[in-house]
């Protein structure tokens, strides 16, 4: 406004010759002279507008605000139609936080001189400072149509092109002001920020590099491009720039909060969380300061410092959606998941395309057993952030989980796509396959991941299945134990590695025993029996029974408890099933309209679990997974009720102090044998460990055996591939020898893999034996065409030292006899059991020999073949092997006997 004076012609001689003396000292930096001159020139004429204006300019640069106003009021009475009087108001109303008044100073000046192009671009810079951008940017067009060449009106423009999300048009108001003025250096940053909101990093880089050339100490520029590099995951190039920054402007908040996200990235979280605290010294009305803070504070594990930090950014901030989505993350990890669920909400209310909290939101429905919307949360995920590779790889987990494993392999292949180095992703694909059969895949899978994360526990545990499930066994011991060896606290590696053991032919029972024991001896339990209240039993209340198990769904383990469930006398017993899965079939839905009350562990660590089993005070608890995967024997063995019972999931000892009793029967675990090789008490039920309910829709048993029409004998075997050793095959093969007209047919969910068919073949080839009486078949999936297949079996030839349970019983129902060998633990006498229930022991072998001669003896006997095909199912209807009713009374008893005070 100085100049404009200069421009300006004297009111009158005198006065006007002083105002021009008092002008020059102003402009010289005289202003006490030039004050002195004002006021002399006032005291004569009280209303002179130069003079009035003058001194206004010269409070207004001192910080007398109100005093530079009194003045400029004064001048604009006496001449009204000053447009510089009311521009100078303008911007001391602005200075004084009056947006709403110098707006309109602003105005009535550009109305008076409608071509100032400086004027418009401070009225937009106002409007946008009250948040009306629109109005603004008609402000910066203004200032760009009068003067085409006005730098900073274009660069305004497209800064606020560009907070409207109108990225193109933003670019080409910041290229005019380069343009124009090729130095201008914001400009060049404006057009960094585009390109790195683009994703276009190397452009990006290049500019901020363009404008260090020309200001080597530009401290935005160095902070822009340190987040660049930490974009780029390039931590320590991020520090060494962001160093820079804070040197080159250390009063510059922004620097030291990417400083410290920068060192947060390098896990130096003590140096991080000093660095956020000074940049929340230095800003503390900086909502991006406390939000970067709460991160480094949730990243050391201090969730309450985090939450307090995040309510200081709301506070400061309350519409940003980054605050609430990492509220939201923090409240998760507190266990205040209905809280967290509002902040989530918030997050995506406010940036409904916000990927991320999609997925987190996801996450947290998957966690409080709402399935199907998790994996709707994460359809839309994958729909605002296609890009987003994590977004892909939940949905391929929703998928699984839901049993669409089709879908979730297509989303894991996307997933890979954005990311092919995901490990993570690796990992869930090579589980999938292990659900789908697919071992081969599984295992390059988990080597994939192995190859991008050396030592990554989760791909070697995937890794010992699928090859246990390959049937490849002491590989599979030795990469479990590796996964131990990492984690010697990790439960699910010791069940691993304990229920691989079991298949294996060289362990003894007593080496199976001792390995069970160490594993014990490792979990130690927290309290014992007689710190848990035992409720009184005489019948004024329901018993409080509560099963634990991942196998409430379409598993072989329901096939023996649904029938229980549905038996149980619910006047005397209250049934609570705790669920550790998350797949979720129409088994499960049908489990959990039966209990009287359902509990979901899966998303439960072992803390939460504990907790929860404890508030709902069981008399008894029943594991019926042992060590079989997706167990829970790390909170079972803290000791969680007053009797603890493990049943039917596992043929062997937990090793668990905290385990009281072990449901089986004499024939399964005769005495006194079994009690040395057990940790727990052995309940022995008076006839048989177990009740099996034939699925409905089996069909009929087939008149006759097949061989009768075919003139040959097949035998067939469907036990698990790990049960299915060199040992069994050698026998196996035996047989086929002595019968050569015989056919044997192989069927199990592994050989749908072709290598692991390649190598069975290899192995029966090397024993002699003719493979082209041999069939290979995998799993077939509707339940009753698999049971027909036994329509065209007239043996069925047990495993060893595993046995079969569901497959014997499938076979029996059918009226194939099976051929079993006994031995010296349960997991080779289950077949002794089974087949005594239905009085058909002279189907146990006691030796190898004993075997084959049975098995061949039945062959060339077709009438006692026909016997067995009569006989079979009626003697199954009625024995307690099917009468769920009897057996369930039976394991009541058993219940009550337990609950009983030892002496």
């Amino acid at each position: 406004m100085l100049q404009w004076f200069k421009n300006k012609g004297a009111r009158s001689a005198e006065l006007g010759a002083r105002v021009r003396q008092g002008f020059e000292s102003q402009t010289a930096g005289d202003l006490v002279q030039a004050r002195e001159i004002y006021r002399s020139v006032l005291a004569e004429d009280s209303g002179h507008a130069d003079a009035h204006y003058l001194s206004g300019l010269i409070d207004a640069a001192e910080g007398r605000l109100d005093l530079a106003l009194s003045h400029f009021d004064s001048a604009i009475r006496r001449e009204p139609g000053n447009g510089p009087f009311h521009f100078s108001r303008g911007e001391t109303l602005r200075a004084k936080g009056d947006l709403p008044a110098a707006t309109d100073a602003f105005r009535r000046a550009l109305e008076l001189v409608p071509q100032e192009a400086s004027w418009a671009n401070e009225l937009g810079r106002t409007l946008e400072a009250m948040g009306e951008r629109q109005s603004a940017m008609q402000a910066y067009l203004r200032a760009t149509e009068a003067d085409p060449a006005h730098v900073p009106a274009w660069f305004n423009l497209g800064n606020s092109l560009l907070a409207d999300k109108r990225t193109t048009e933003a670019e080409q108001a910041f290229r005019r002001a380069l343009d124009l003025e090729p130095g201008f250096l914001p400009a060049a940053l404006g057009l960094g920020s585009i390109a790195q909101a683009a994703k276009d990093l190397d452009a990006a880089e290049s500019w901020y590099r363009k404008v260090l050339e020309r200001s080597p100490g530009h401290g935005e520029a160095l902070i822009n491009l340190g987040a660049l590099l930490a974009e780029r995951k390039q931590p320590l190039e991020a520090e060494r720039v962001l160093r820079d920054a804070v040197a080159a402007v250390p009063a510059m908040a922004e620097g030291w909060i990417n400083l410290g996200s920068a060192l947060r990235a390098q896990g130096r979280t003590e140096e991080a969380l000093e660095v956020h605290r000074h940049a929340v010294e230095l800003a503390p009305d900086s909502p991006a300061a406390h939000l970067q803070c709460a991160l480094t504070l949730e990243n050391s594990g201090d969730l309450a410092g985090a939450e307090r930090s995040l309510h200081e950014a709301l506070a400061r901030d309350s519409n940003d959606p980054e605050i609430h989505f990492a509220l939201a993350n923090v409240l998760k990890a507190e266990g205040a998941l209905g809280e967290a669920e509002a902040e989530f909400r918030r997050a995506i209310d406010l940036d409904p395309q916000h990927g991320p909290a999609w997925v987190n939101y996801a996450e947290l429905l998957h966690a409080t057993g709402r399935v199907d919307a998790g994996a709707g949360a994460l359809e839309q995920a994958v729909k605002v952030a296609p890009d987003l590779a994590v977004a892909h790889m939940n949905l391929g987990v929703a998928k699984m989980n839901l049993g669409h494993d089709e879908a979730a392999e297509s989303a894991f292949q996307k997933a890979l796509e954005l990311d092919p180095d995901s490990a993570e992703t690796y990992l869930a694909l090579g589980a999938l396959y292990l659900y789908r059969g697919k071992l081969t895949e599984s295992e390059a899978a988990s080597r994939k991941a192995l190859e991008l994360v050396p030592g990554y526990h989760g791909a070697l545990m995937n890794l010992g299945v699928a090859l246990q499930q390959q049937g490849l066994l002491e590989e599979s011991i030795e990469i479990t134990r590796q996964a131990i060896a990492l984690k010697p606290d990790h439960v699910q590696a010791w069940s691993n590695m304990l229920m691989t053991s079991n298949y294996s032919a060289a362990a003894t029972a007593r080496d199976l025993f001792e390995e069970h024991r160490r594993f014990g001896r490792h979990f130690p339990p927290r309290r014992n029996a007689a710190g848990l209240p035992r409720r009184p039993v005489d019948g004024s209340r329901r018993l409080r029974i509560g099963y634990v198990s991942p196998d409430f769904r379409f598993h072989v383990v329901s096939f023996f408890f649904e029938a229980v469930l549905d038996a149980h006398d619910r006047d005397r017993f209250e049934i609570l099933c705790y669920y550790n899965e998350n797949r979720v079939d129409d088994v499960t839905r049908r489990i959990r309209s039966k209990a009287d009350l359902w509990r979901d562990l899966a998303p439960l660590d072992e803390d939460q679990a504990e907790k929860r089993l404890l508030e709902d005070e069981l008399d008894v608890v029943v594991d019926l997974a042992g060590h079989t995967s997706r167990n829970r024997l790390g909170v079972l063995s803290r000791r969680v009720a007053p009797i603890q019972v493990t049943w039917l999931g596992y043929p062997n000892t937990t090793g668990l102090e905290a385990m009281d009793w072990r449901i089986t029967d004499a024939n399964a675990d005769p005495s006194p044998e079994a009690d040395s090789l057990h940790t727990e008490r052995l309940y022995r039920m008076p006839e048989v460990f177990i009740a099996y309910r034939p699925p409905p829709e089996a069909p009929d048993v087939a008149p006759v055996p097949p061989s009768e029409t075919q003139g040959f004998v097949t035998f067939c075997a469907y036990n698990n591939f790990s049960k299915v050793s060199d040992d069994v095959l050698m026998l196996w093969a035996r047989i086929l020898r002595e019968l050569p007209a015989a056919r044997l047919a192989m069927k199990t969910i592994a050989l749908r893999d072709p290598n692991v068919q390649r190598r069975a073949q290899d192995r029966l080839a090397r024993l002699g034996c003719d493979l082209s009486r041999v069939s290979f078949s995998g799993i077939i999936p509707r339940l009753a065409d698999h049971l027909a297949t036994y329509g065209r079996a007239d043996v069925a030839l047990d495993a060893f030292p595993y046995h079969g349970t569901t497959t014997t019983c499938e076979a029996l129902w059918m009226g194939v006899p099976v051929v079993s060998l006994a031995g010296d633990r349960h997991a080779s006498r289950v077949g002794v059991s089974l087949l005594e229930s239905i009085g058909a022991g002279e189907l146990v072998a006691s030796t190898p020999d004993e075997y084959v001669e049975k098995a061949v003896g039945l062959a060339r006997d077709p009438a006692r073949l026909a016997f067995w095909r009569k006989e079979l199912r009626d003697r199954m209807r009625a024995s307690t092997l099917t009468n769920h009713a009897r057996f369930t009374r039976q394991l009541e008893d058993a219940y009550l006997e337990m609950l009983k005070p030892r002496h």
